[in-house]
């Protein structure tokens, strides 16, 4: 008895069709194709599971029907779902031992160490798109009609006006497009986005293509601040410019008030932003964290996120500048939100 007969064999005699709405053809064996095929156009024709002699009936090939004959003979009492687990297991097992021997013979010999990182990556990407890790969650019996208050308490305005927050707010399920001509303004909606979530007391995550991290930051802080971005670039700043600008830079970084107070008496911001860069630590929690990549792939998004969530960084959004240049198909990040820019 393999498996994938014991399965078939229970969901079909338990008639389990919420066990069977999880079952993908590829976690079976070839040999057991057609059958996932005979039994798939059943359920779309009828709306139910085929028994085994409705499954007999239905299927013409020889040998087809010789596995089937021999499946109703089996006697298996484990539950459908957990045998769906296992057999989910065996064909993850073999994905990743085939990709990492292809893996082996072509590629490892002349890559560099960042490729082969990348490599790894793209490995685990392509696993995961043919497996569901997720367990099920949204039952029709174990379903809730309302979303608890720790996942209300997920929920983001984006700060762009206070009628389309009171309106809108978004799930950490949600992915946002915007998208937009050239110079629309689609890298400063999602800056002043970033914005809002900082201000909020959470963290925003920005990968960015074309403009660099300091860029970024820069117009970060002529959001935060109210002073012009061209006169930030140019240090061209009044007194009461330079303070709040160092407010503002002092809040990123533990213990950055007590240095804020040094500076009011003193005013040298170089000094002051020397000593706060080397003897501060960026705040773990809260932070606007920017990733300037130009070849940014989807490996390097997901590895940055979860590296930041491991480190208990609150992520309020994840936002990518631009979507449609990141190498590899984008993805919904689990408990965060996530904003893309589509050029």
């Amino acid at each position: 008895m393999n498996v994938a007969s014991a399965l078939i064999k229970q969901v079909l005699s338990l008639q389990d069709f919420e066990t069977w709405s999880y079952v993908r053809k590829h976690y079976l064996p070839k040999e057991y194709h057609t059958i996932f095929s005979v039994i798939d156009k059943h359920c779309e024709a009828y709306h139910k599971l085929p028994s085994v002699e409705e499954l007999k009936l239905s299927t013409r090939d020889t040998s087809t029907l010789d596995k089937i004959y021999a499946i109703e003979t089996i006697e298996v009492d484990t539950d459908p779902y957990i045998l769906l687990q296992y057999l989910k297991n065996e064909f993850t097992q073999r994905e990743i031992l085939t990709e990492l021997d292809d893996y082996v013979e072509n590629s490892i010999s002349f890559e560099d160490a960042e490729e082969s990182v990348q490599h790894l990556h793209d490995i685990i990407l392509r696993v995961e798109d043919k497996v569901e890790l997720e367990e099920p969650q949204e039952s029709m019996q174990r379903i809730s009609l309302f979303e608890d208050e720790e996942e209300l308490g997920k929920y983001l305005r984006l700060g762009l006006n206070t009628q389309y927050d009171n309106q809108i707010q978004f799930s950490p399920k949600d992915l946002i497009l915007v998208g937009g001509r050239r110079g629309a303004g689609k890298s400063l909606t999602c800056a002043n986005i970033a914005n809002s979530v900082y201000q909020d007391g959470k963290s925003a995550l920005y990968f960015t293509i074309e403009m660099d991290s300091r860029s970024i930051l820069q117009r970060l802080c002529s959001i935060a601040t109210e002073v012009p971005q061209g006169r930030l670039r140019s240090k061209n700043l009044s007194v009461t410019e330079w303070e709040r600008v160092a407010e503002w830079w002092a809040g990123r970084f533990q213990k950055g008030q007590d240095l804020l107070a040094e500076y009011k008496d003193h005013r040298k911001f170089d000094d002051f932003h020397k000593k706060l860069t080397t003897s501060c630590e960026l705040n773990p929690t809260k932070q606007l964290d920017v990733i300037y990549d130009p070849s940014l792939t989807l490996g390097k998004i997901r590895t940055e996120v979860e590296m930041k969530v491991k480190s208990s960084m609150d992520i309020g959004v994840v936002i990518v500048d631009y979507i449609n240049q990141v190498k590899g198909q984008m993805f919904p990040v689990e408990a965060v939100n996530t904003i893309g820019l589509n050029k």
